[in-house]
């Protein structure tokens, strides 16, 4: 006899689907979530008592200090050792026999001093850390990077936040392919600093910059033939900052900043997608053709307004997109409507024409 929908519902209330769910698919769900939580769930019930999500590889170690203070308590040193404490203890008990770490997140803000911050990323390295994210409040960073530098199994790297890059001598990271940069400012030693640590990852290919304060900067380097993705978003803000973009092989570029003084550019030849949405002071109206132009070769474009209006004011030529397949356009405006056949002149063998603004 078969059960009508509210019938069907009554019987399935009360029913923990959760815990009868596989040790796979529930080691699976204890990944995502922050370890202190994972840690936590081992007091819930005898289900999940024996049930250690750091048995399962890849094993992802997700440390928040925030999620250990309470809100009203933040500046409180006690909380603060409880975290300290509990991070020491994971490291040297709980993952004492495991074989490797996929991933780290460290959020460290309050009471954390870099010796500890170090000690605990010595301790993942040493479980052949692969992904490592970093978003701290540190006055110095010097050992942090002696503890980073010249190691082999380190393919993604994150960091964020208030502390100064700060290198030891001809630091590398030989195998990393990934780097992602928010929030940080590069002033001081850190001037030089970000340049040496992109010289020194020769197999990188993302390269993210975010909210960073670049306008301290002299000259931004990024020369890389390995290069792919490159992305930078509110990171130029009144920049005086001359970028040197050369990375013949690059295959996505998304350029949402404004325009540094001036760029050195090479010719994007192998460029699948771009993203181009510029702002900046009339001096730059040229840049962005200049960049424009370094993504002829592109098969899929994107303009925003400012961009649209830049290229209508600037002195050089458009170039000629032969390769542009789907040509996508922001709030047109004035300046937009008047280039907009010069832009489709341009792309001789365009498919598909997308207004995203109107």
């Amino acid at each position: 006899m078969e059960f009508n929908p509210i019938e069907r519902k009554l019987k399935m209330e009360g029913i923990d689907w959760i815990s009868n769910m596989p040790d796979s698919i529930l080691c699976k769900i204890l990944y995502y979530l922050p370890t202190k939580d994972v840690v936590a769930t081992s007091v819930l019930s005898t289900r999940w008592k024996n049930l250690s999500p750091f048995e399962v590889l890849p094993i992802k170690l997700d440390l928040d200090d925030s999620m250990m203070l309470h809100p009203k308590k933040y500046e409180s040193s006690s909380l603060s050792s409880s975290f300290i404490r509990f991070v020491d203890k994971l490291f040297d008990k709980t993952l004492h026999d495991v074989p490797c770490v996929d991933e780290l997140v460290l959020k460290c803000h309050m009471h954390c001093y870099e010796a500890k911050i170090v000690s605990w990323v010595y301790a993942a390295l040493r479980l052949k850390l692969r992904h490592l994210v970093l978003d701290l409040s540190l006055d110095q960073s010097n050992e942090l990077f002696v503890s980073l530098k010249d190691n082999t199994a380190l393919t993604s790297l994150e960091l964020g936040r208030y502390f100064d890059l700060c290198l030891p001598n001809n630091f590398t990271l030989p195998n990393l392919q990934c780097l992602h940069l928010h929030n940080l400012t590069f002033h001081g030693e850190g001037k030089k600093s970000i340049n040496e640590l992109l010289a020194g990852c020769p197999k990188l290919e993302k390269l993210w910059f975010t909210r960073c304060n670049l306008r301290p900067l002299g000259v931004l380097y990024i020369q890389s033939f390995m290069l792919k993705n490159f992305t930078t978003e509110d990171s130029w803000n009144n920049s005086e900052c001359h970028l040197v973009l050369e990375t013949p092989n690059l295959e996505v570029l998304s350029y949402c900043d404004c325009s540094p003084r001036s760029y050195t550019l090479s010719s994007f030849e192998s460029l699948l997608a771009a993203h181009v949405d510029v702002e900046g002071p009339l001096f730059s109206d040229d840049g962005v053709a200049q960049l424009v132009d370094a993504c002829s070769s592109t098969t899929k474009l994107y303009l925003a307004a400012s961009s649209i209006e830049a290229l209508h004011r600037s002195s050089l030529q458009l170039p000629l997109f032969q390769n542009l397949t789907c040509l996508s356009l922001g709030c047109l405006g004035f300046y937009g409507w008047s280039s907009l056949a010069r832009l489709l002149w341009s792309a001789p063998n365009l498919e598909s024409l997308v207004f995203e603004e109107v």
